[in-house]
């Protein structure tokens, strides 16, 4: 029965101690003038001995690691006692612990603070360090696809917009690409729409609602312009208003006569009034010259007025009075007006120029409405093909009109897709994007937010990446520190343990003292 060893659970050795009276109750006390003595003790150790560093660097200087301490820094005489004054230091706060058996409590409590707390945290950091890592990499590659998904599609953009330099400015280039984009978007329409077959449908439009007497008003004006015009087709790019800052003289010729006599205003003053109006008055008629246009004004009434005689004026439009009539030429052409205003400003295109929107949507409409009425005279010839009788009908007819006799199904499957062309011309994605951004400054802003916005993206990405970096590295370290800690705190706690053990047992000797629980699993 002496022999039975004794069990405690480490968390309650201190409690154990207390009911057997090993340690006082206010042991507290004790414990912290100790501590007192062991700081004052470090300060005076060597700081380059390294038997000393491995004792007292990284853990908590226990009794037992007091006991070690003095085995290395004490100096002994002949008769084993410690002559130097280190020594005894050392040698005084061994004994403190050792008094009342402080160095238990201590032990035990420190013990419980490590297995509970310590070692605990240490785990779970490390857990939770080694799944960040794992997160911060699949974070990493993540953030590097979508950033260089943001920039491949941001270099697309720009390249189909035709910006060069995407570190640069994207405005100015995107205005400048616009500026040179936009002509040509509106000339490769214009020069299909001039297409022989396109003019042969608005003529077969034409001619056959006119023989259906649908209705008297203009077909497709706009498409009519267009095709009767050469601006687009030879030289939109005398349209375009280059944005150089500088604003130049604007050149008009108004297609002005040749100055003929000079200009004379008869106000129907007489010598004898002008004498009365004034002694220095000359005798001459007064004259007025407002410019090189020839136009003369004849005596325009009395020469004498009298006060209450009512004042006839000459308005110069007689039939008598028509040989002096001035023609003024006002068929100024927009190409004959070159303003080169700050800020490339896209608004001051020519109204029949398929650079203005309205125009362009009235071309559009035009298109349309010429597609729309080929489909349906390409759908009535076949079914006149397969004997509808509605197709038979129409086709007799028009076979009988000599004006719509050419114009059979295989000329208007022609015409149908020469139309088709235009359109195709007109809507695809790049040119649609090129005329608005050229005829909408809020479109033009857009684009340019637009593209800013997945910029910004893509660097903020970039940064992420960066940030995702560094904190992976940080964090690897930690990480790579924390092993080496924890294992040595597990060989602390062992030691310790066998340290309490040995130390209870010598005081029930024979009978041996175990520590149970957690502890033992480490």
């Amino acid at each position: 029965m002496d022999e039975l060893p004794i069990d405690i659970h480490y968390a309650k050795l201190l409690d154990w101690l207390l009911d057997r009276r090993k340690v006082p109750s206010g042991w507290h006390e004790g414990i912290r003038s100790v501590r007192l003595k062991v700081n004052e003790g470090l300060a005076d150790l060597p700081a380059d001995d390294e038997e000393v560093l491995a004792i007292v660097g990284g853990q908590y200087l226990d009794y037992f690691g007091c006991k070690k301490l003095l085995s290395v820094v004490g100096v002994r005489d002949v008769f084993g006692r410690y002559k130097d004054d280190r020594g005894k230091k050392w040698l005084d706060i061994i004994a403190m612990y050792e008094k009342e058996d402080l160095f238990l409590a201590d032990s035990a409590q420190v013990l419980a603070k490590q297995v509970d707390v310590e070692i605990p945290t240490l785990r779970k950091r490390q857990a939770k360090l080694q799944s960040s890592l794992n997160d911060a990499g699949r974070r990493e590659s993540d953030s590097e696809k979508a950033a260089a998904k943001q920039e491949a599609e941001l270099k697309d953009m720009c390249l189909s917009l035709g910006i060069q330099d995407v570190s640069l400015p994207l405005e100015g280039q995107l205005t400048r690409a616009v500026q040179l984009a936009a002509p040509k978007a509106a000339r490769e329409v214009a020069n299909l729409a001039k297409a022989e077959l396109v003019g042969e449908a608005l003529r077969y439009y034409q001619i056959y609602t006119k023989r259906a007497e649908v209705n008297d008003q203009a077909l497709c004006p706009t498409l009519t312009r267009i095709l009767d015009s050469e601006m687009d087709a030879k030289a939109p790019e005398e349209l375009d208003i280059v944005g150089t800052g500088e604003v130049k003289e604007v050149t008009i010729d108004w297609g002005a006569m040749e100055p003929s006599d000079e200009l004379k205003i008869d106000f129907g003053e007489s010598e004898e009034a002008t004498m009365a109006g004034g002694k220095d008055a000359e005798n001459t008629e007064p004259k007025i010259d407002f410019g090189d246009f020839g136009i003369t004004l004849d005596d325009a009434g009395p020469a004498n007025v009298d006060e209450g005689e009512p004042v006839e004026i000459d308005w110069g439009d007689s039939n008598d009075q028509q040989e002096a009539a001035v023609e003024i030429n006002w068929d100024v052409g927009a190409e004959q007006i070159n303003v080169e205003g700050k800020g490339g400003d896209v608004n001051q295109v020519n109204d029949n120029s398929l650079l203005n929107e309205n125009t362009r949507n009235d071309f559009l409409t035009d298109l349309y409405e010429i597609s729309a009425f080929l489909y349906q005279r390409e759908t009535e010839w076949q079914q006149s093909g397969k004997g509808g009788g509605l197709g038979v009908m129409l086709l007799d007819a028009e076979n009988r009109s000599p004006e719509l006799r050419p114009f059979d199904s295989e000329k208007i499957t022609k015409m149908k897709a020469a139309i088709e062309d235009v359109l195709s011309s007109l809507t695809s994605e790049e040119n649609r994007r090129s005329l608005t951004l050229k005829s909408s400054h809020r479109a033009l802003h857009r684009m340019v937010k637009s593209l800013e916005e997945k910029k910004y993206a893509a660097e903020r990405l970039k940064r992420m990446v960066s940030e995702i970096e560094t904190r992976r590295s940080r964090e690897a370290q930690e990480l790579k520190s924390i092993g080496p800690r924890l294992e040595r705190t597990i060989a602390y706690v062992k030691e310790l343990k066998a340290n309490i053990e040995d130390a209870l047992s010598k005081q029930y000797k024979p009978r041996k003292v175990n520590l149970m629980g957690e502890i033992n699993t480490l």
